[in-house]
């Protein structure tokens, strides 16, 4: 059961949120819960430490000419905050991971190392990758063709470790881009069980093809080997940990709840804030998390997301904690987006574990001088603090329509870039909109105060929303049938799928289904009219293996990529074949993935 948030000045809106159906339809209190991390996930071989392998790729330090678009960009004021930069491999290294028998050396391959772990039954192949003086770095692998089942891991010289995780990643483009770890250097190791690997098609292969580096940023939004370079002035920020309840009772939960962003938008890697959300389901929690549109609006940026919470100094005014030690949750699906209150709203890969806040949220709109308040990551720093007041007739929009957004006046605290997307918060604790910028005389300047933050209002992201917040069961899957989504077992699993033909350059469409809600929930895919090629079934196999078994058979040479989202886990696979003539029929099975909790 949801445990709702316990203070004073919101006493009477816990008195009838205790059960969700006495709320009004549009209002929904903010809620703990505590996530234990996995006692046993796998850890990784450490083959590349073991062995060791020299890096497959060593590359200088960032010098300026790396660094000095991000800097332009961050002190321009533009949204949202860069923080990182794609380093493209002189030479894309060629991965094919091979079945290695039993009693079989070590061998250096590929740029790296191949071996047999007996433990697991399974092949094993890793590799290193060193930028100097880099601060934290993630792999960028493509044409990812590796089974569902592959478990993959990241780790650096610290001891950080990321992991497992898997195809789940791969992104719309298919490039998987790896959780980030602590540098100068990063260790990718991929491990494919023998039960995992196909029994026919082409071997597990996939290519690094390019490294992120990002960067720690000054105050002012500038990587720290150019602070030199620091012009702005942020002395209006307020620590997070210097906050207590008795100065705004919501605290604690709000800064439970919010997340420092890390993604890849176009060519580019950015960051911003985020908040959980909670809804009217007290049985479960969902990963929901509301954002900006600028920050980012497609599938392929969600995929890349990297959430960290609980990064606030342990004291007030303390150093903030590394982020190689906080909770943190990689990849995600995006649901809902729109440029009209400028919201992203996605559902994490995961639950971060922790003593962790969701957010509630109201629609009801705040009159003239209503406090306000925010927790953000100005310039991709710790939890920061602003108090506001609603201004309905600010002296200035800036052109945003005063129907869709809120306008806030300073009172103490201020925002920067990496603030973008952070929840406007009543004295409750509850969302009423998402921070999309500034606006006056001096919007690059967060300590500005005849300046105006303005938010999307939540009273009009609502109605794109409402589905997930209050949902009437079968979970959160919405099917369309034409564009290559169907729900399954009355909603719990979302299949969405898209298939490659033969044409030169191949040419990518939706899947077109024919839902079958038997008993073994089967699902066909139509190529035309006359025909199915491909039929995938999500089977009960709960009171046998604890799973569900999932099983996807095809008479078609034509090569697909079907993403699989359990949608009250989370968990997610996706299923790959490339186009390949006419060698037909195949078959995939997985029954280890979706575990029916």
């Amino acid at each position: 059961m949801k445990n709702l948030l316990v203070v004073s000045v919101v006493a009477m809106v816990l008195i009838f949120g205790c059960c969700a159906h006495f709320l009004s339809a549009q209002e929904i209190p903010a809620a703990w819960t505590r996530i234990l991390a996995p006692k046993h996930a796998p850890s990784p071989p450490r083959v590349v430490e073991a062995s060791g392998v020299l890096p497959a790729v060593e590359m200088p330090a960032a010098g300026a000419t790396i660094v000095q678009p991000i800097i332009d960009w961050n002190l321009a004021g533009n949204l949202p905050l860069r923080n990182g930069v794609e380093r493209t491999l002189p030479n894309a290294l060629d991965v094919v991971v091979p079945e290695k028998a039993a009693g079989t050396k070590l061998e250096f391959v590929d740029g790296g190392v191949l071996t047999r772990s007996a433990a697991d039954d399974a092949t094993v192949w890793g590799s290193s990758f060193r930028v100097e003086d880099a601060w934290r770095m993630r792999l960028g692998l493509g044409e990812v063709r590796l089974p569902p089942q592959t478990q993959m891991w990241v780790y650096g010289d610290d001891g950080e470790t990321v992991g497992p995780f898997g195809t789940e990643l791969v992104g719309p483009d298919g490039t998987l881009w790896t959780p980030s770890v602590g540098g100068p250097e990063i260790r990718l190791e991929i491990s494919i069980s023998d039960s995992a690997r196909p029994t026919e098609g082409i071997e597990p292969s996939l290519k690094v093809e390019g490294i992120v580096e990002l960067f720690p940023l000054s105050d002012a939004g500038v990587p720290r080997l150019k602070s030199e370079l620091l012009v702005q002035d942020t002395s209006c920020l307020v620590d997070a940990a210097c906050v207590g309840t008795g100065d705004w009772p919501p605290i604690d939960i709000v800064t439970a709840g919010v997340a420092y962003l890390q993604f890849q938008d176009g060519v580019n890697w950015y960051s911003c804030t985020g908040s959980l959300v909670n809804d009217s389901d007290p049985s479960t929690w969902i990963p929901y998390l509301l954002t900006a549109n600028h920050c980012f609006a497609t599938q392929s940026a969600a995929t890349t997301l990297e959430a960290f919470f609980d990064y606030i100094p342990s004291t007030c005014g303390g150093a903030p904690p590394n982020l190689a030690t906080l909770p943190r949750t990689y990849g995600s699906t995006l649901l809902e987006t729109s440029t009209t209150s400028d919201f992203t709203f996605v559902r994490l890969n995961q639950v971060p574990s922790g003593d962790r806040g969701f957010l509630g949220w109201t629609t009801v709109a705040p009159p003239d001088g209503e406090p306000a308040a925010r927790v953000s990551f100005p310039n991709g720093g710790s939890e920061s603090f602003t108090e506001y007041a609603i201004d309905t007739s600010p002296p200035a929009t800036c052109g945003y329509q005063l129907a869709d957004f809120h306008f806030d006046h300073f009172l103490s605290g201020g925002t920067f870039g990496g603030s973008s997307g952070a929840a406007l918060l009543n004295s409750n604790g509850q969302i009423m909109g998402q921070l999309g910028g500034a606006c006056g005389p001096n919007p690059a300047d967060g300590c500005d105060y005849s300046n105006y933050d303005f938010d999307g209002k939540f009273s009009v992201t609502f109605p794109y929303v409402e589905q997930y917040l209050l949902p009437q069961g079968g979970g959160d899957c919405v099917q369309d049938l034409e564009n290559g989504v169907v729900c399954l077992r009355n909603g719990r699993f979302e299949l969405t799928g898209t298939w490659t033909d033969f044409s030169d350059p191949p040419a990518t469409n939706p899947l077109i289904w024919t839902p079958v809600e038997n008993i073994n929930a089967t699902a066909g895919f139509q190529n035309n009219p006359t025909g199915i090629q491909i039929v995938m079934r999500v089977a009960d196999g709960c009171q046998l293996t604890g799973t569900w078994w999932v099983w996807l058979g095809g008479f078609t040479g034509a090569g697909w990529d079907i993403r699989v989202r359990d949608t009250v886990t989370g968990k997610q696979a996706i299923y790959t074949k490339p186009p390949q003539g006419t060698e037909f029929p195949t078959t995939q099975r997985d029954m280890e993935t979706f575990t029916c909790d």
